[in-house]
């Protein structure tokens, strides 16, 4: 190998490619389930049709607001209840 490194940081740095390898996996893995759990909700659906919103944000607002979105008179108590303004 002609990287200038010692064997030692070689394997090392080895060591950290593969771990984040890894969790790259993880990722795209994890990324995949919200993908299709927000494939099953209507709600969450109905979120990702405004611009700006993904699978992640619809099932994050799902799962913080959850059954609740009644409670809230409008958009921004919504929106001051998420801390946005």
């Amino acid at each position: 190998d002609d990287s200038g490194l010692p064997p030692l940081m070689q394997e090392l740095t080895q060591r950290l490619l593969s771990h984040l390898q890894g969790l790259d996996r993880q990722v795209q893995e994890i990324d995949k389930q919200i993908k299709q759990l927000a494939r099953q909700s209507q709600v969450c659906r109905t979120l990702e049709q405004v611009p700006g919103i993904g699978p992640i944000t619809a099932t994050a607002l799902v799962a913080t607001v959850g059954s609740h979105i009644n409670e809230f008179k409008n958009g921004r108590q919504l929106a001051a209840f998420l801390g946005l303004v």
